[in-house]
């Protein structure tokens, strides 16, 4: 009788919920697929289930692994079970232990590897700037172009990056709306903040070597050639501040940087250009004669660091940027000496 039967699986396997045999051992292992049971109750029989009667409905693409497999007596060890009379009945259940323990040893499995955009992506992550390049006025844009910000490396990949970004974009919508300002206008705002704020690097000189290496030199000196000349000559400020003698003081070496990344990309082609631009209306407009100081400092600044350039200078644009300077100088001094002609016929009057 069944009674019976239980009684003496029982009293071969140990008490109630010990995983002992028929033999006195227990069973573990792998895994082992689902069972299927015909009629109106599931019949047990006196061996464990085939894998052909185990074997999911027709139609069915996964074999997931049965919990319980029925059996009234021992019928060897089952790779991932483990013989037991347990709540359902006597027969073979599932090993959880050996099963997690074997998928705990499991190698993982190959990383994926990224793409340029998620790369950028975790760059920005990094440098704690959020994804999206918006504008974030008085926020992201000037958190360190106030003297009480002490900036480091994270911090300059953050400025950087926000540049580049929002260079982009303003780029990108100036050749998508040439003919309507209105369009590009707010990203050309975003890009002048963002130079204004890329000006607190003039203070940590130790970082220029970084700022060349993330390559913002080269996009800089684009700024030079800018359609708005605002833009223009806020890029010409910056130059001028990052390599003035009392920024690079403390940090000859990476005064030094600057100005090697500074020719390396043309620098003086760009800024006899821009020199030239600026200087046509400078008698008619304070921001351009400005911006012609800010380049002419740029000169200055750089000889001053790097007296060999001074050979370079020379060199390119078959002397270009000493003859327009020696031209610019040479009428200045005109007008200076006729200045001082009219104050030396008025000194005797002021005797008398």
């Amino acid at each position: 009788p069944p009674r019976a039967a239980h009684k003496r699986v029982r009293a071969r396997s140990g008490p109630p919920g010990v995983g002992y045999g028929r033999v006195g051992h227990a069973v573990s292992g792998g895994a082992f697929p689902a069972v299927c049971c015909s009629g109106p109750t599931c019949q047990m029989s006196k061996r464990p289930a085939t894998d052909d009667e185990l074997m999911p409905p027709p139609g069915s693409s996964v074999r997931v692994p049965a919990s319980y497999l029925p059996c009234k007596t021992f019928q060897g060890p089952r790779p991932g079970y483990f013989f037991r009379l347990g709540d359902t009945g006597p027969g073979y259940y599932v090993d959880r232990v050996a099963r997690d323990a074997a998928t705990r040893a499991m190698p993982p499995p190959p990383k994926r590897r990224k793409n340029a955009q998620e790369l950028l992506a975790d760059a920005e992550a990094e440098a704690g700037f959020t994804a999206g390049g918006g504008s974030g006025r008085g926020t992201e844009s000037n958190a360190f172009a106030d003297d009480s910000t002490v900036l480091d490396e994270t911090g300059l990949r953050k400025l950087v990056l926000q540049f580049e970004r929002r260079y982009a974009a303003n780029q990108q919508l100036r050749l998508k709306h040439p003919h309507s300002p209105e369009k590009f206008v707010d990203s050309e705002v975003d890009l002048d903040e963002s130079l204004r704020a890329l000006s607190g690097l003039a203070g940590y000189p130790e970082l220029y070597p970084e700022f060349c290496r993330l390559n913002a030199v080269p996009s800089i000196l684009g700024l030079l050639s800018h359609d708005n000349p605002d833009i223009s000559a806020h890029a010409l400020e910056l130059l001028h501040e990052l390599t003035d003698a009392d920024s690079v003081e403390s940090h000859e070496q990476g005064g030094l940087a600057l100005v090697t990344s500074f020719v390396k990309e043309s620098g003086y082609e760009v800024l006899l250009a821009s020199l030239v631009r600026f200087s046509k209306n400078e008698l008619n407009s304070s921001e351009d004669a400005n911006a012609v100081h800010h380049g002419l400092g740029i000169v200055e600044n750089v000889l001053e660091i790097d007296p060999e350039q001074v050979g370079e200078m020379v060199a390119r644009c078959d002397g270009g940027l000493p003859v327009w300077i020696l031209k610019r100088a040479t009428r200045s001094f005109g007008k200076k000496k006729r200045g001082g002609r009219r104050f030396r016929g008025r000194r005797p009057v002021l005797r008398r």
